[in-house]
């Protein structure tokens, strides 16, 4: 190494001087010569970083050539992004756990009530898997201008709907009426 960024040198755990008797392979233990003429000019890369200590730790990596014998190596730490990364998967991991076990009927759908998800319990009257439902409009197939009328206002208006005991009769269950508590909730983005 010729010289390294004051960052480099915190990102990687160094001093300066510390840094110029050091070699590559050291601060990313991966990258030997066929790996940098792979990742060369390329996009980024993803390696395991090693700092002073030891510790590994995910970076990104540009290489340019910028002579004959020598390269320009630009890392970023990305622990922070792997650390949320990590977290999104974990809740989408819960998120989906708690939506299909939910014996209760839920349905996710877009503001034009078109199915996103919906659960093994609002699929199972119908005969469907819940993969059946994604994309098809709720009200091409349970046509209601009644409850149509509800969720184009809870769209409106940003306010949920809840009533218990509604009559209901189910096109999968013909000529049979039944009472459904239900409620229909918005989900808004940053803007509401």
């Amino acid at each position: 190494i010729q010289e390294m960024s004051a960052a480099a040198n915190e990102m990687f755990g160094y001093q300066s001087e510390q840094s110029r008797a050091t070699k590559l392979s050291d601060l990313i233990p991966a990258l030997d010569s066929a790996e940098i003429k792979l990742s060369m000019n390329e996009t980024a890369r993803e390696f395991a970083g090693q700092n002073a200590s030891g510790d590994e730790f995910p970076i990104v990596v540009s290489i340019v050539q910028s002579t004959n014998k020598s390269y320009l190596v630009m890392a970023r730490d990305i622990s922070e992004e792997k650390h949320r990364q990590h977290e999104l998967v974990e809740t989408s991991e819960q998120l989906h756990a708690i939506f299909s076990n939910m014996k209760i009927m839920l349905a996710l759908m877009d503001n034009k009530f078109n199915f996103i998800r919906v659960n093994e319990a609002y699929a199972a009257p119908s005969g469907h898997p819940p993969t059946y439902f994604v994309g098809k409009n709720h009200f091409d197939l349970y046509p209601n201008a009644e409850n149509e009328a509800i969720f184009r206002e809870v769209v409106r208006s940003g306010k949920p709907y809840v009533i218990f005991a509604k009559p209901f009769e189910h096109p999968d269950i013909p000529h049979e009426m039944t009472y459904w508590d239900w409620s229909v909730h918005p989900i808004k983005d940053e803007s509401g």
